[in-house]
């Protein structure tokens, strides 16, 4: 490998690091993602402190934006992945049976099942 492809895996290897830190430290913060607790729990304030903890407990490396896009990002593939892998399959039908989520983080990012919902 050359010096180009060893940094490429490199960076690779970081952001897959980062991305699971921060799924981790999401799943402990509720008001970020779940729609389902009172409003009073997820108020604009509230949820400023927390990406402002979640933040630090990343290390700075990535700014509070950068966070927020980051985990839309990861979230968004989830549901993507989990809508896949959740879909009808009429019965008697030639399609092939469930795949397995080809989403990197998908079993990690579970707890988010309880919010998804599926349009008709």
């Amino acid at each position: 490998m050359n010096n180009c492809e060893d940094n490429d895996a490199i960076v690779s290897e970081s952001l897959q690091s980062q991305d699971e830190l921060l799924i981790s430290i999401m799943f402990g913060k509720r008001a970020l993602w779940d729609s389902n607790i009172p409003a009073k729990e997820r108020s604009k304030l509230k949820k400023n402190d927390q990406w402002q903890e979640v933040y630090n407990l990343m290390g700075g490396v990535l700014n509070i934006k950068e966070l927020k896009d980051r985990w839309r990002y990861l979230r968004d593939r989830f549901m993507k992945a989990h809508r896949a892998h959740t879909q009808y399959t009429p019965s008697g039908s030639a399609a092939n049976s469930k795949t397995i989520p080809k989403f990197a983080h998908y079993q990690q990012m579970l707890f988010l099942t309880n919010t998804v919902t599926h349009a008709p």
